[in-house]
């Protein structure tokens, strides 16, 4: 194995340390003579490294080689070894060095009469970081688990820390006692913090369930949710449901738990298509009737304009694959089956393909190539309500029905599953259902319903958690009032 002083993540190595053999030696095989000019013959011992730089405690593998009056070379089967200053390091007779303490050292080879050496230079192995392992943690209500907080060396080995501190950040969520052991209290994201000396380090435990977060700063509706960089965005929507459209720039921070306002979308609307690709939050059409494309730099939070949609749509939805923005299907009186391409790096658009099953208001999620369309157009329609599109191929597939046919869905990929959240069923009766779709099993998950019944929800997954901002709720009738609840769940 090779090893790398900068990153040193493997503490057993191998050090090609060369010596001169003969050809043949312990094989029955004579040194070539003058008479015989054509047998190679040895000349000297080569040690290829200059020097072997370790640290404290590291292990390394030496061999030696034979090198002939031709270049050749042929690895020594039993040299002999030794080292000076055996209180720095040691060397076994099978070739294994070993870095005692700091300071300098010669490692010698000898074989087939010739001898060769090398200086080894072992220096500290220095305390370079501090860890609480594990870092991550799913822990169930009532389960407990013991957190180790650790010094990272140089090496990269671990030194347990002592005297250490802890502390949870997040009570209502998880507890923590003094050796470590935490325990899961209610549902959330709770974070836990360990000191030592003057260091300090963190870990954070999901406990699954759904719990509730701090509320939009006003209600909304039909808006274009994303995440980026440890912050959840929350642009646009609909504060009442008559075209009262927003052009608000709501972020919440995920560290702080906080909401904060940026600069607000230049075209105030609801229901575009949403993506990121890299740091840029692209939001496309909406209203129904808008081929506006803007684009909030989440860097320095300023928007640009790019490249218009060449159709006039809302209710479409996006993801983006291979640096690529795909927006499929869509409204534009009525249900739309297009799939186009807008490519960032030319600001342009493509035609790609057509889809299966005109639809609008689905859920939408990238899992390994393909995209995942579930959900209906209107409560009544038929046909599949999980499509699979095959971009590259440009296949579409029938999958297994979702558990509740229905539509103004809410989408999110989460740990290579899509889910289905929310949304209006039969007689437009606003749903709490939350469904998932597994590919690799090719079949539907029923999870633990919203805490309410919502429709033209968004959602996006950040970590461990599904966060589910805004949307709509009704008495079960045909009146709709936006919301201003931010839930969160951990599956």
């Amino acid at each position: 194995m090779l090893w790398c002083v900068g990153s040193r993540p493997v503490q057993i190595q191998y050090l090609v340390v060369f010596s001169t053999i003969l050809l043949g030696v312990g094989c029955g095989s004579s040194e070539p003579t003058s008479n015989n000019p054509a047998v190679p013959r040895l000349v000297s011992l080569v040690i290829v490294t200059d020097s072997a730089e370790l640290l404290v405690g590291d292990t390394l593998v030496v061999y030696a080689e034979f090198v002939d009056d031709k270049g050749q070379r042929l690895r020594a089967s039993r040299p002999s070894w030794s080292c000076t200053n055996p209180s720095v390091a040691l060397v076994t007779p099978a070739g294994e060095l070993q870095a005692l303490a700091e300071g300098r050292a010669v490692l010698k080879a000898a074989a087939g009469g010739f001898e060769d050496e090398a200086p080894v230079v072992v220096g500290p192995d220095l305390i370079v970081g501090f860890q609480v392992t594990p870092d991550t943690t799913r822990l169930p209500v009532g389960e407990v688990a013991t957190l180790v907080a650790e010094y990272v060396r140089l090496s990269g080995r671990t030194l347990e820390a002592e005297s250490v501190s802890w502390e949870s950040e997040s009570g209502s969520v998880v507890g923590i006692d003094a050796n470590g052991r935490v325990t899961a209290i209610s549902p959330g994201r709770g974070v836990i913090r360990a000191a030592a000396d003057t260091v300090t380090a963190e870990a954070v435990v999901y406990v699954p369930g759904w719990f509730q977060l701090p509320r939009l700063p006003e209600p909304r509706r039909a808006g274009h949710a994303a995440a980026v960089d440890g912050r959840v965005f929350y642009i646009g929507g609909n504060f009442s449901g008559s075209r009262d459209y927003r052009a608000t720039t709501y972020v919440f921070d995920i560290a702080s738990q906080t909401w904060s306002e940026g600069p607000p979308m230049p075209t105030a609307r609801d229901h575009g298509a949403t993506a990121v690709v890299e740091d840029r939050i692209h939001i496309i059409g909406g209203n129904c009737e808008l081929t506006v494309h803007e684009v909030l730099h989440t860097s320095d939070m300023t928007w640009t304009t790019a490249a218009p949609s060449p159709d006039r749509l809302c209710a479409q939805r996006a993801d983006t694959l291979n640096g690529l923005v795909y927006t499929l299907g869509g409204s534009r009186a009525g249900s739309n089956d297009t799939v186009l391409v807008y490519n960032p790096a030319d600001d342009s658009w493509a035609l790609k393909d057509r889809i299966r099953y005109r639809r609008n208001v689905f859920a939408l999620g990238s899992i390994d190539g393909n995209f995942y369309l579930a959900g209906l157009s209107t409560a009544s329609w038929s046909g599949s309500s999980l499509l699979v599109y095959d971009p590259a191929r440009e296949k579409l597939h029938d999958r297994p029905e979702m558990l509740t046919p229905r539509y103004y869905v809410a989408g999110v990929v989460w740990r290579g599953q899509l889910f289905a959240i929310g949304g209006t069923g039969a007689r437009d009766v606003v749903k709490d259902a939350v469904e998932s779709y597994d590919p690799s099993r090719n079949e539907w998950s029923v999870h633990p319903p919203l805490p309410l019944p919502l429709r033209e929800v968004r959602a996006v997954a950040v970590g461990g958690v599904i966060y589910v901002l805004g949307g709509a709720y009704n008495d079960y009738g045909s009146h709709t009032e936006p919301t201003d609840y931010v839930f969160g769940y951990v599956p």
